[in-house]
């Protein structure tokens, strides 16, 4: 029994016997020759809780794995094999999973995780263990934060996870640089109480008053997760009368709270800068709701981040959504970016770093840069996260569809943290 089972409370019967519940999602093996043996990579990710966010992903890896075996494969002709599992949702169960995956599975890396709590338990594991981690999806910077705390310890090493998914410092830069640039003094936030939420508003917060000492914060609102009281949110919005409003409540939360601020006029005349809503995976909902009533909004007032499948032109993204469009029939999403992005990277590391060894994987993956639809991304090796960036832009009416307009990408090694500064706030 290792330190990690101690830890987690299971020991390895009690593992392999909560794996009765744990279905098998599957064992993907594209084409794989008889000659070489497969590299193996262990991928989890919360299929049952978010299908609208992981089948996107999966699709993106799924047509990653397909063209780098359809080309020969890694380290000279081995082809990659994906095992793939759903992580159940909790970060025990997660944990199991990717003991499997390692121990039985001879998997010699992880990758994937939906939410941040799951990721950072299998960090924890991955640290534990000889296996490296690559985390897609999951909005934190505690990875990386934690790994530029024991760097700057006794101990060197910066630990064996990385963070694909464009920073929350990265992406709450972008949008302190479009609300410098609004002529608003009084500024109110609402976020989710949790790690993302409290997080991004602090961020929000210290970086606005470093660029725009004259404005002046109102209003922060902090609210459940999943469970806002909109009503009560609203009125506590509107009762400062805010020049402008940052949001970073995405899904039903963020349904409610623009379903009941349009009731009560809390967007007239007001910018709303919000996180992640231009993202696709968003979008459906949003037109459900808004369509039919944006004039309130104005041309311009809406400012998001997020994606905008079809106006990104790219020579790289214009191949990923063409193949994305053959292969499956529908726009990619972020999440098929992240996905298609991931094994891109895992790729590159494994011919770099010539061999399957735990040690020589997390060396090439340190520092790596690899190709995505967005172009090139690195891996930083002062804190494993990516350089990834986002594209902002215009919440508008495209042919009687919301959509997100006037979309610029915004590369995330501009608004990264210097070896000066701290990723956690």
């Amino acid at each position: 029994m290792n330190d990690l089972s101690c830890k987690s409370g299971f020991t390895r019967r009690r593992g392999l016997a909560g794996l009765g519940a744990l279905a098998l999602i599957s064992l993907y093996r594209p084409a794989i020759a008889a000659s070489k043996p497969p590299v193996k990579i262990g991928e989890l990710a919360s299929y049952a809780r978010l299908p609208n966010f992981t089948k996107p992903y999966r699709q993106g890896w799924m047509l990653a794995v397909e063209q780098i075996n359809g080309k020969g494969g890694v380290l000279n002709g081995h082809k990659i094999e994906i095992i793939s599992r759903d992580d159940q949702g909790t970060p025990a169960d997660s944990q199991i999973v990717a003991d499997q995956l390692v121990s039985e599975e001879k998997t010699v890396m992880l990758m994937g995780s939906s939410f941040f709590n799951i990721a950072d338990a299998i960090a924890d594991y991955a640290n534990q263990r000889p296996v490296p981690f690559l985390a897609i999806q999951p909005l934190t910077d505690q990875l990386a934060s934690e790994q530029v705390g024991r760097k700057k310890s006794d101990n060197p090493d910066p630990g064996k996870s990385f963070l694909l998914r464009p920073s929350l410092m990265t992406m709450t830069a972008i949008m302190v640089e479009q609300a410098a640039a609004l002529p608003a003094n009084r500024w109110a936030i609402v976020a989710p109480n949790d790690e993302f939420g409290r997080v991004v508003a602090a961020a929000f917060q210290a970086d606005l008053t470093a660029l725009r000492p004259d404005v002046e914060f109102v209003g922060v609102e902090m609210i459940p997760l999943n469970n806002i009281d909109a009503p009560e949110t609203v009125s506590n919005l509107i009762a400062p009368s805010p020049d402008a409003i940052f949001n970073a409540c995405f899904g039903r939360d963020l349904l409610a709270l623009l379903q009941e601020g349009m009731k009560r006029g809390l967007f007239l005349r007001r910018p709303l800068l919000s996180l992640l809503t231009g993202e696709p995976e968003f979008m459906v909902d949003l037109h459900k709701i808004l369509v039919g009533d944006f004039e309130q909004f104005g041309p311009s007032t809406f400012i998001v981040t997020g994606y905008p499948p079809t106006l990104v032109k790219t020579p790289e993204h214009v191949l990923f959504r063409n193949a994305y469009l053959a292969r499956y029939a529908e726009e990619p999403q972020m999440a098929s970016v992240l996905g298609y992005s991931a094994i891109q990277a895992i790729a590159a590391a494994l011919n770099k770093a010539g061999k399957i060894d735990t040690d020589s994987l997390v060396g090439a993956l340190a520092g790596l840069e690899f190709n995505t639809p967005f172009g090139p991304v690195t891996l930083r090796t002062r804190d494993h996260q990516s350089t990834m960036g986002v594209f902002v832009g215009r919440i508008g009416v495209v042919d009687n569809q919301i959509a997100m307009i006037d979309g610029v990408y915004k590369d995330g090694r501009k608004y990264l943290p210097t070896d000066q500064q701290s990723i956690g706030r």
